[in-house]
C-alpha cells in the first residue's frame, strides 16, 4: 500500500485514490484540482490531474447552493 499526503492542502492519496481529509471520503482528483490545486496549489502538489481541465468549481458548488430549496 502506497500513501501520500500533500504538504500543502493535505490532501491524502491510498493507493493512487484520493481521500478528502476531514471526511475520508472517495474523491476525484480533477475536483481536488479545480478547487484546490490549479488555483493555489504549487510545485509540490502531489495530485496527478492537477493540470487536467474538468471537475467540480467554486462557481457550480455556489450555483448547487442558490439553486436549493430550503
Amino acid at each position: 500500500m502506497t500513501v501520500k499526503s500533500c504538504i500543502k492542502c493535505g490532501a491524502c492519496f491510498i493507493d493512487g485514490q484520493l481521500y478528502w481529509s476531514g471526511t475520508g471520503a472517495l474523491g476525484d482528483p480533477r475536483d481536488l484540482a479545480s478547487l484546490v490545486c490549479r488555483p493555489y496549489g504549487d510545485k509540490n502538489c502531489i495530485n496527478p490531474m492537477r493540470n487536467v481541465e474538468g471537475g467540480d468549481t467554486w462557481t457550480k458548488r455556489q450555483e448547487f447552493i442558490d439553486n436549493t430549496p430550503f
